[in-house]
């Protein structure tokens, strides 16, 4: 029996019944109340931080794609990181994002696809390098504090966000870069020359070479890093002025901490755009502590939700309209995919 035919249909009850179960254990009149209580004015500046978030988040991927020897103003860059989350909405992985807005750079900016995937992927690459450098110290001021079980998770996400950074100093070393930057003088003799001068084995050498670029453009490099953090510092005050909303105080090194946990988790959600799962996962993260408990937590979770998942749902399904309407080849959202499946799209020189 081959699973993934139904994975349309699995998938999505997996995010109802989760989401069902889940508002049945919280209480869903308790939940609603809770959010009636909710204080509009720290609501507001919550939804304010997001918009720099986005901003920030925009600028530094217009930065990133710098480094690879292209401009793209940081407007566009908001404009493609909307369209990416309405599209990411729809399917349970960002693959689908990534692969429209590198559609999207080709198209409009004649970045070759391995270039601009590069971009995105560096740009996720400099989240985690962040998010890693801050959750350290948090980690090292309240490990005491923290149950062991908890502590134990957070060791293991921060433990591999450094693998991953690691990775990235690792390809930045100057032998390392040099075999990267001059694969096409390997020979085809050998396993490793066949698979390097293999069709695929261009591309992701090519996609590598990217990687290899933070040392000739450290000005970019430098400045994506600290807009990173910048990103990560009014990320955790937004989510902390969303829990002050409902009454909860915490100190801002809880949520770099626990967020940093999150990005970690975050990408093995099963569910079109991680319905019903991100919502759980959440809560069982935050109820970990032990002055908090699943119902006082869930309010401010429902409604982060609200506002990074749906709102921006409603934000990008526009930004696909204003994309389409601007648009003389094609339209919207649609459009995007045929181009995705065309010849010129997948067999572009890189």
């Amino acid at each position: 029996m081959n699973i993934s035919r139904y994975k349309g249909i699995i998938t999505p009850t997996i995010a109802i019944a989760t989401m069902y179960f889940l508002v049945r254990y919280i209480g869903l009149n308790d939940l609603v109340k809770a959010i009636r209580l909710i204080d509009a004015d720290y609501l507001i500046l919550a939804l304010l931080l997001y918009g720099i978030t986005l901003s920030l988040n925009a600028l530094r991927w217009s930065t990133i794609v710098g480094i690879t020897g292209y401009v793209i103003s940081a407007k566009k860059a908001l404009h493609f990181q909307l369209i990416d989350k309405a599209a990411n909405a729809v399917f349970p992985t960002s693959a689908v994002g990534m692969a429209v807005r590198s559609m999207l750079l080709k198209r409009e900016y004649r970045i070759p696809t391995s270039k601009g995937l590069a971009s995105i992927i560096l740009d996720y690459g400099f989240e985690v390098f962040g998010t890693f450098l801050l959750a350290v110290p948090s980690l090292f001021i309240l490990r005491s504090v923290l149950p062991s079980s908890l502590n134990n998770e957070l060791y293991l996400c921060l433990g591999l966000l450094g693998v991953a950074t690691l990775g990235m100093v690792v390809v930045n070393h100057s032998k390392v870069s040099r075999v990267v930057k001059n694969y096409h003088e390997i020979g085809p003799s050998g396993l490793f020359g066949r698979l390097v001068n293999s069709k695929m084995g261009t591309k992701f050498m090519d996609f590598l070479c990217t990687f290899t670029m933070l040392k000739k453009e450290p000005s970019n490099t430098y400045h994506a890093l600290g807009i990173t953090f910048g990103i990560r510092a009014v990320e955790a005050v937004r989510v902390m002025v969303l829990f002050k909303a409902f009454g909860i105080s915490m100190p801002i090194y809880y949520f770099l901490l626990l967020e940093s946990a999150w990005l970690f988790l975050s990408p093995f959600m099963i569910t079109p755009g991680g319905i019903g799962a991100v919502e759980s996962g959440r809560i069982v993260l935050y109820s970990l502590l032990p002055q908090f408990t699943a119902s006082s937590v869930a309010p401010a979770v429902f409604i982060d939700r609200f506002i990074t998942f749906w709102l921006m749902l409603v934000v990008g399904i526009v930004a696909i309209l204003l994309y389409g309407r601007g648009s003389s080849e094609d339209k919207g959202f649609t459009g995007s995919f045929e181009l995705l499946r065309s010849p010129s799209f997948n067999n572009e020189p890189v």
